[in-house]
């Protein structure tokens, strides 16, 4: 479009124009910082998810612990129930 003779109107006209780039810039900027955000938020949860399993594998370590000093224990006891009864037998074959 020519605007013959009237450099205001042409100015106006590439005013616009450009207006119209800078908004689908403002757009394309706001689009991009949703996904950062979005991606932050992901990372975010991510880390905490991170921690969590540390923690937890803190836990079943100690928890894995616990159970090999409780099965440790139940052979002891089981040993000691053994010669319990082994001495109750060695009484009542005596006694019979």
């Amino acid at each position: 479009m020519r605007y013959h003779g009237n450099p205001a109107a042409h100015t106006s006209a590439q005013l616009s124009g450009m207006m119209g780039v800078v908004a689908v810039g403002a757009v394309q900027a706001a689009g991009a910082a949703r996904q950062v955000m979005i991606f932050q938020g992901y990372a975010d949860a991510l880390s905490q998810a991170q921690a969590y399993a540390y923690e937890v594998a803190a836990v079943a370590e100690v928890a894995v612990a616990r159970v090999s000093e409780l099965e440790a224990e139940v052979a002891r006891l089981k040993a000691a129930c053994r010669q319990r009864q082994e001495v109750i037998d060695n009484f009542r074959k005596v006694a019979a």
